[in-house]
């Protein structure tokens, strides 16, 4: 099953479920309602975004050579870290980007 026919399945579930609370007699209304539902008033349209470029950080082998990876880690892994990652292992920035949000947001992560 493809997205669009998981959404389309989705939506007629809903519907159904969302139908069975009320029986509208009055034909006119009953009518109005029907068409509201045929133009898909109560769902939202599908979201399609693109993820966000990150910023590119270090890569290990020159973590390791700053004393920031052990020697093991360049032997494993020969790729870049995205900025926000090399952050998060590097203590002294992980701190400091810290106390800068914690400024703004009213808490504080130690490490």
């Amino acid at each position: 099953m493809d997205v669009f026919d998981l959404r389309r399945s989705l939506v007629e579930e809903y519907a159904s479920f969302a139908r069975s609370f009320t029986t509208i007699r009055a034909p006119d209304i009953r009518a109005q309602i029907e068409a509201e539902y045929d133009r898909g008033r109560f769902w939202p349209d599908p979201l399609i975004q693109i993820n966000p470029r990150f910023k590119q950080g270090r890569a290990v082998r020159d973590l390791v050579e700053d004393g920031l990876l052990c020697p093991e880690m360049a032997e494993l892994f020969s790729i870049r870290l995205y900025e926000h990652q090399e952050i998060a292992i590097s203590p002294d920035r992980h701190d400091s980007e810290s106390a800068g949000a914690s400024q703004v947001a009213g808490s504080r992560v130690s490490g």
